[in-house]
Parts: structure tokens; C-alpha cells; sequence
């Protein structure tokens, strides 16, 4: 009877350490796959957090963007880090972010700003802004060009933010700058800026068709502006046209710029790169080039079998546990009828 005793004792330490042991691997395969990065800290750094996004995915396999809080005072932190989250998840809402989120991951750096808002965002003219001496990170201001609605940061600061963006998030693929002003406004380029007005998160969305996908503005912009590109050109024969084999499929055609005196011509008469709106989608034509600079810029089939690995490690984990529970038991179970 006291060897059997022993025997079972033996049986049930080894198990429990077993159990221990697989936990522990457990737990460390997580931290390995799914731990965002840690906070750091500098003298106009509160902390970097990630806001949305795939949080199983490595930042090599993903499209990336870090989002930089302007005008954002130490006080101010987490209302920066509620709006990049808020941002991110609208953006992810959107048509074709929707049907490729499982490459994206959204990071938020948080920038402190000696003082609030941005210079000239209560401005009634160009000469108001001027005189505003807001001292900010990276001294964002609106009336950029006499253009009340176009809020920007100079060179000199897109390029700091840049590099402090790839410096917390070295696999970065584009970066905005989160401006806190509820006056509407927002402008694009290598870098983003846009204020918390809650139709500026469209200024990011049509700016990041130019971007990222080297998109045409679909509405005139003149033509000293004009370029072809996948959704912009001078050629009026649907069978000659970039998007030629979509031609009469979800409303796309050849479409005139203007009044039709420009001899350019577009795809759709709706899309996001001509209108700003939730009402507006962009068209089939857009949405193909975005999807293959998704393609470009992250690597799908990395992040699937990565989610794939990640899912069979729980399942064996899981298995084993259940598996090493019930010899416990069996074996609680043999002790008790030996007795």
C-alpha cells in the first residue's frame, strides 16, 4: 500500500511539474508573439502603445502606421491615445483596410507638447495665424498657403517626426501626425497631418490613396496637377484605359474630368479620391491599387502561417493539459480505491 502511495505521489509531482513546465513555454511563446512594444520614455515621450490592429502579427510581416500626437500638453496623453485608437478602428472600417486587417498594426506615439492645439486653428485670416506663437512638437498650424482648412507641419518637422517614428517603430510604413484642434483640417505628402474633427480622419484616408497607392485626385485639382497614374489618364477608350477590365462593373467607366474640356478622364463619378465621406467608398478601381500596395508593403502569408503556428501551439498546450489532468485524476482515482 505505501509503495502504491508513493508510486501515485511520484506520478502526481511529475505531472504538475509537466503541467508547470508546458505553461511556462506556454506563456513565453506569448510574450514572444503577442507582446506589443514596451513603453518608452524621453523627455517629450510619454509611452508608445499599440491601438489596433493584429496583435499576433509580427511588425516585419505588417503594414504599419504610427500615429504622433501635436498640441498634445503631458494632461492631454490619453485623450491623444483614445483618438488614435478611434482613428485607427475607422480607418480599418473602411473599404479595402476591411478586408486585409489582418496585416495592419497601429501604433500610437505619445509626443508631449509644451501647449495645446495648433497655430491659427481659431484663426479668421492668414495674418492671425502668423502672430500665433503656439509652442507644439512639431509646431503644426493651419493657413498653410492662405488655405484655412490646410493644416501641416514644415519639412524641417515632417522629417523629425519621421525619425522618431522609425526610431520607436523601425518597421514603420507611413506616419500620422494627430493634431489636437477640433477645427476641421488636415493635409498629405510623406507624412499625414490631420486634426480630431471627426471628418479629418477622411483627409488621411484620400491622402493615403496618394501615398501609399500613387492615386490621382479624381475631382480637378488643374492641370498642372495632373499625371497619369492607375485611375487618372488622357487615353478616352475604355479598352485602352489602366482600368480597362473593370470597365462596366460596380459603376466604372470613362468618366471626364470637369466638364469634359480637360481631356482627362477618371474611372468613377463617387470615389473617396474625388469626395470626403463616409458615404463615399473608394471605387473598385482604387481599392485594387491600394490592395497591392498592401501586398507590397507586408507579407499575408507570413502573418497566416504565424497565426496558424500561434493556434496549434494553444491547441497543443490545451490538449496536453487536459490530457495530463485526467492521468492525474485516473491516478487520485486508483489511489482512493486502493484504499
Amino acid at each position: 500500500m505505501t509503495g502504491l502511495s508513493g508510486y501515485v505521489r511520484d506520478n502526481i509531482k511529475k505531472s504538475v511539474c509537466t503541467i508547470c513546465s508546458v505553461v511556462f513555454l506556454f506563456m513565453y511563446i506569448l510574450w514572444s508573439l503577442v507582446l506589443a512594444h514596451p513603453v518608452l520614455a524621453d523627455d517629450n515621450m510619454q509611452e508608445l502603445r499599440m491601438v489596433a490592429g493584429n496583435t499576433k502579427a509580427k511588425d516585419k510581416d505588417s503594414f504599419i502606421f504610427v500615429f504622433l500626437g501635436d498640441g498634445f500638453t503631458e494632461n492631454e496623453q490619453e485623450l491623444f491615445f483614445k483618438k488614435a485608437e478611434e482613428t485607427a478602428k475607422y480607418i480599418l472600417d473602411t473599404v479595402p483596410f476591411r478586408e486585409n486587417k489582418e496585416i495592419f498594426k497601429f501604433y500610437a506615439l505619445g509626443c508631449i507638447s509644451a501647449e495645446t492645439g495648433a497655430r491659427g486653428d481659431r484663426a479668421q485670416a492668414k495674418n492671425e495665424e502668423i502672430s500665433d506663437s503656439r509652442d507644439t512638437m512639431f509646431h503644426s498650424r493651419y493657413w498653410t498657403d492662405g488655405v484655412q482648412r490646410l493644416l501641416s507641419i514644415d519639412e524641417t518637422e515632417e522629417q523629425k517626426a519621421l525619425l522618431m517614428a522609425k526610431q520607436y517603430v523601425p518597421a514603420m510604413d507611413y506616419a500620422v501626425v494627430l493634431v489636437n484642434s477640433d477645427t476641421y483640417g488636415g493635409s498629405g505628402g510623406k507624412i499625414c497631418v490631420a486634426s480630431l474633427h471627426e471628418a479629418s480622419v477622411e483627409i488621411v484616408l484620400h491622402e493615403l490613396g496618394h501615398t501609399i497607392a500613387g492615386l490621382g485626385d479624381e475631382y480637378w485639382p488643374g492641370a498642372a496637377q495632373m499625371t497619369e497614374t492607375a485611375n487618372t489618364t488622357r487615353q478616352p477608350d475604355p479598352a485602352l484605359v489602366p482600368w480597362a477590365d473593370l470597365v462596366g462593373q460596380d459603376g466604372i467607366n470613362v468618366y471626364p474630368f470637369a466638364d469634359g474640356q480637360t481631356g482627362w478622364y477618371k474611372p468613377s463619378q463617387n470615389c473617396k479620391m474625388q469626395y470626403l465621406g463616409k458615404e463615399y467608398s473608394f471605387c473598385s478601381v482604387c481599392s485594387r491599387e491600394l490592395t497591392r500596395a498592401f501586398a507590397r508593403h507586408s507579407d499575408a502569408e507570413a502573418i497566416r502561417k504565424s497565426q496558424l503556428f500561434f493556434a496549434a501551439v494553444v491547441t497543443a498546450v490545451v490538449l496536453t493539459a487536459v490530457t495530463l489532468l485526467a492521468i492525474v485524476l485516473l491516478l487520485r482515482k486508483k489511489h482512493r480505491n486502493n484504499h
